[in-house]
């Protein structure tokens, strides 16, 4: 099989999923250092061929915060490389935080991905910081913020 048809990443995934999941004031997310840069991103990774945007949301919260978690319905979809990235509203049903054992863990730093680390970050940060997709934490700003009907 050819590079062009494994796909941009050349391993036969078929797009990109992750999760949001809110607790209280805080939200999920993945703090990267990669090239003396600090960023955060949402939780999530490649979709197989054989599963669902879904379940590969689902299985990456696992590898990457340590949480089983079930989806509470669609959130954002942007577009990456000709792939969709699909992003879903989540809640934690068991499992650790931090206790993520996703490949991408287990780097000590010192290869050329840098650092990922799972780590809670106050909503009101979210546009403060360096967090990716832009637009996705923008929206769930608002969106956390019409829940809890503006400041208070």
């Amino acid at each position: 099989m050819s590079r062009a048809s494994r796909g941009p990443f050349g391993d036969g995934r078929i797009g990109r999923a992750g999760v949001v999941l809110v607790e209280g004031e805080r939200v999920a997310l993945i703090r990267r250092v990669r090239d003396g840069r600090t960023y955060y991103l949402f939780p999530g990774g490649g979709v197989h061929p054989d599963e669902s945007f879904e379940d590969a949301a689902i299985r990456e919260a696992r590898e990457e915060l340590g949480l089983e978690v079930e989806l509470e319905g669609h959130v954002h979809t942007e577009q990456y490389l000709g792939l969709d990235m699909r992003y879903f509203g989540a809640r934690s049903v068991g499992g650790g935080f931090g206790t993520g054992r996703g490949e991408e863990l287990r780097t000590s730093g010192r290869t050329r991905k840098g650092t990922y680390e799972a780590v809670w970050l106050p909503l009101a940060e979210l546009t403060l910081r360096d967090v990716r997709p832009r637009a996705l934490a923008s929206l769930v700003l608002r969106r956390e913020v019409g829940r809890r009907g503006g400041d208070d």
